[in-house]
């Protein structure tokens, strides 16, 4: 007498109504609106290879901000040496803190080279590994000309006084082209300049 009672229970818990899976939505970054962060923009842009080497007439930027390849999400590959940490490991700190997750850059890097802000989504990876001959990528070579690359942005750290600041930059060209480092920077009489610093800076090249 069990046998049919247990086909019923299957049969039941088949017809039961099932709990539907709804997938997590990613979180929209939120706009990056710091001016200060953009003038280091702009000092650092024309030490790029992009800019120094290639002579883009013009830049394509990754408009998400991002990171170190592979940094793990607490820490840098940087090492600071005794000398230089009361100076510059808040701005390391402040670092961490602002590239918890993706920001989304606007168009306020003050330069007179024009640029474009380009969405991840939008950019084919490795860069170079696809068609970019679509007229959207057309649109862009028509408005910035030979930009050489796609370049990309951290966050910036800054420390209390926002004299001291740092910031990842990388550029890709292509499958086996690229490469990318950390910057510290100071204020000099009002200006963002390269920075004093003792410490090991790893950086990546292909």
């Amino acid at each position: 007498m069990r046998r049919p009672f247990l086909l019923t229970t299957l049969l039941l818990a088949c017809l039961a109504p099932q709990e539907k899976q709804i997938p997590t939505a990613k979180p929209v970054p939120e706009p990056y609106d710091n001016e200060e962060a953009y003038k280091v923009y702009a000092e650092v842009l024309p030490k790029e290879w992009v800019w120094t080497v290639a002579k883009a007439s013009g830049l394509v930027i990754q408009q998400e901000t991002t990171r170190f390849p592979n940094e793990p999400p607490d820490r840098t590959c940087i090492k600071l040496n005794e000398a230089s940490k009361s100076d510059w490991q808040e701005v390391i700190e402040n670092y961490l803190l602002n590239n918890q997750a993706p920001r989304l850059l606007l168009p306020k890097i003050p330069i007179e080279k024009p640029y474009e802000l380009v969405p991840r989504s939008r950019i084919p990876f490795p860069y170079g590994s696809g068609n970019q001959q679509d007229e959207y990528w057309i649109g862009i070579t028509k408005r910035v000309g030979n930009y050489g690359g796609i370049l990309s942005f951290s966050a910036v750290g800054f420390n209390r006084t926002r004299d001291k600041a740092l910031v990842y930059m990388g550029h890709h060209c292509g499958g086996l082209c690229g490469g990318g480092t950390h910057y510290f920077l100071e204020k000099v009489d009002g200006k963002w300049k390269p920075g004093k610093v003792s410490a090991m800076v790893c950086f990546w090249a292909s």
